[in-house]
């Protein structure tokens, strides 16, 4: 699948090396690298150039140029296929108590959590597609310093693009360890919303951060689960929650150890399963009950009797027509009696 803002140049098979490693602007602006690593021997396996920098001919000529011959090469993705590519780019949010008590270092103006974890094996929900992935060792192994963007956000991108001041640290020294992707997270501390994290993490109020990558998906018909097949990390954000446990920040020294009793997320799910159990017991009665034919019920004469009476003394009266309507005679009005008045000199007169 082409890659979203890069045309792709991939130079040999991927599968034969035991990891990759990225270098942005290794060979030149917009001209990034890919390197397979294997038996301590790195070579070029990929080369990615920016589409905001080259052009499709341009590209291909600069490999031309250069004497890279790709095995497969293929252009940025277009804007609707990058609206396809989307659902592949997960956000992962991890607990960042992993770091071990003192991991936390005041540098340069700002603060460095050293060995967080940003990505472990098991399987994982995202909050981007929310479906179950698998994240093999072997992938996270192979592709832990494939970083296209180690920029840490106050957020992620959502809606709307992320503002430069949204970019608050870098993620340093990228590696696979423990069977998990870990990083050393870095707060530079040169803008507020920077600042105000690192006195979050201090306070033990930020404890997550949410990495964001791309990379394929397949299905494994043996164990009948999509895995992760490649990884190509995008940066990471701070966020209120994780996904994974094994993940963390701040942290206490038996972090490998399982808690003894479940996460309040877990009792919540699990109730509301034992609820939705209950509502579907009800919900099957209720079928049954409709599906069910409904019972006879038994008039008495008497009542059955003076029913149809009533009936057949309706049906009689609507037949009957309608009797002429009466209009009443109008009486001519009757002049009053008038009224006579006589005055003292005997005089007559009419009101």
């Amino acid at each position: 699948m082409p890659y979203p803002g890069e045309h792709a140049a991939r130079i040999t098979d991927p599968d034969q090396y035991d990891r990759m490693r990225r270098q942005n602007n290794k060979f030149g602006r917009g001209v990034h690298v890919i390197y397979g690593v294997k038996n301590d021997t790195a070579e070029v396996q990929a080369i990615r150039f920016d589409k905001d920098v080259f052009t499709v001919e341009e590209a291909r000529k600069w490999l031309a140029d250069h004497d890279y011959k790709p095995i497969r090469f293929e252009p940025a993705a277009s804007e609707r296929e990058e609206a396809e590519y989307k659902p592949f780019r997960r956000l992962l949010s991890f607990d960042l108590t992993s770091i071990k008590p003192g991991g936390l270092e005041k540098v340069d103006g700002g603060l460095l959590a050293k060995g967080v974890k940003v990505l472990a094996e098991g399987e994982w929900t995202d909050s981007a597609m929310r479906t179950p992935l698998f994240y093999p060792s072997r992938t996270l192994e192979k592709y832990a310093t494939n970083w296209r963007d180690n920029s840490v956000w106050s957020r992620h991108a959502g809606g709307s693009p992320r503002s430069i001041t949204d970019k608050i640290g870098r993620v340093l020294n990228h590696r696979f360890e423990d069977a998990a992707v870990k990083g050393d997270i870095f707060w530079h501390g040169l803008t507020s919303q920077s600042k105000d994290a690192i006195a979050l993490v201090k306070a033990g109020e930020i404890n997550y951060v949410s990495v964001e990558h791309g990379g394929e998906e397949r299905y494994n018909p043996e164990t009948k689960r999509m895995e992760a097949e490649t990884l190509t990390f995008l940066g990471l954000a701070t966020v209120n929650r994780g996904a994974c446990e094994a993940c963390r920040i701040r942290a206490s020294e038996a972090t490998d150890n399982p808690p003894a009793e479940p996460e309040e997320s877990e009792m919540e799910i699990k109730e509301l399963e034992a609820k939705l159990a209950q509502l579907e017991v009800k919900n099957k009665e209720l079928e049954a009950k409709i599906a069910a034919p409904a019972p006879k019920i038994e008039v008495p004469k008497e009542l059955s009797d003076s029913m149809a009476a009533l009936a057949a003394r309706i049906e009689k009266m609507e037949k009957q027509p309608a009797p002429p309507a009466v209009i009443p005679a109008v009486k001519e009005l009757e002049e009053p009696p008038r009224r006579v008045i006589i005055n003292n000199r005997g005089e007559v007169h009419g009101a």
